[in-house]
């Protein structure tokens, strides 16, 4: 029989049993074990611990290696050297502001003022191009054939941003048979499906059989209007408010104007400056 001493899993107590048995109970506990497996789990216990050892005087021989190799530098390095000086502190005091200093501040602040300006005018000059470009046009007014609306020489503001013509509305727009190159100004009279009738003697207009009475110069000139016509689809009838000087509808190389040639409606009057007006 051999002995062997182990601990009880359970409790903890040093027991001697024969290593020759596979089953063992403790005396203090009762707890019943495996001899085989206590004793593995022993060899291991054993094992670890080992290597813990082992660790443990590997890290303290390298401790020891660095040490003294610090040891060896320190030995060469036996010249002290010089201490590090510390840069004095000034005594003196701050550099107070001189009299030059206001005037650079005020350069600065009108180099920062022009700038700003030069951004605005910038934005504001970009802006105009835009709106004349694409929005808004300035025409000129050539002839007489809406006086007293309009007068020779008058600058118009013109725009047909979301515009759809309806009559009373001035508008400028061109034509292909009568001077293609040259935009005309008048008044619309009757719009797409509306019956226009002109009586030249009685110098009167009728719209769907409604007198125009727009307070214009009586209309005499009958140029080439044939009598009661309906305005086509997509289109509009206009005349000039000088009536008996003023080429338009009844004109047969003017005719119905495609609402698709009309430029703009005219807005206003932007120039000369002292006849700044709107325009009915």
């Amino acid at each position: 029989m051999k002995l062997v001493d182990i601990t009880c899993p359970r409790c903890g107590a040093s027991l001697s049993v024969d290593a020759g048995e596979k089953k063992a109970t403790c005396e203090f506990c009762g707890a019943g074990f495996l001899i085989e497996d206590e004793l593995r789990h022993m060899d291991l216990d054993k094992m670890e611990e080992a290597g813990y050892r082992f660790e443990k005087g590997r890290q303290r021989a390298e401790s020891e290696r660095r040490e003294a190799r610090l040891e060896g530098f320190k030995t060469v390095s036996s010249k002290p050297s010089a201490p590090r000086r510390e840069p004095a502190a000034s005594s003196e005091k701050e550099e107070e502001p001189t009299a030059d200093d206001p005037k650079k501040e005020k350069a600065e602040k009108d180099r920062k003022e022009l700038y700003d300006w030069i951004q605005s005018l910038t934005a504001a000059l970009i802006f105009c191009v835009l709106l004349f470009s694409f929005f808004v046009r300035l025409i000129d007014v050539s002839g007489n054939s809406m006086y007293p609306t309009l007068n020779e020489g008058d600058k118009m503001l013109v725009s047909n941003l979301f515009y759809k013509p309806k009559a009373g509305d001035v508008v400028v727009f061109k034509t292909d048979n009568y001077d293609p190159d040259k935009a005309l100004v008048k008044r619309v009279i009757a719009t797409e499906g509306q019956e226009v009738k002109i009586d030249f003697v009685k110098h009167l207009i009728w719209v769907d059989d409604v007198l125009l009475e727009d307070g214009f110069d009586p209309i005499s000139n009958k140029q080439d209007f044939p009598g009661l016509q309906t305005v086509p689809e997509g289109c509009v009838f206009v005349l000039g408010d000088n009536r008996n000087q003023s080429r338009d509808s009844r004109y047969k190389l003017i005719g119905m104007v495609d609402e698709r040639m009309i430029l703009g409606r005219v807005y206003a009057v932007v120039y000369p400056f002292n006849q700044v007006r709107w325009v009915r």
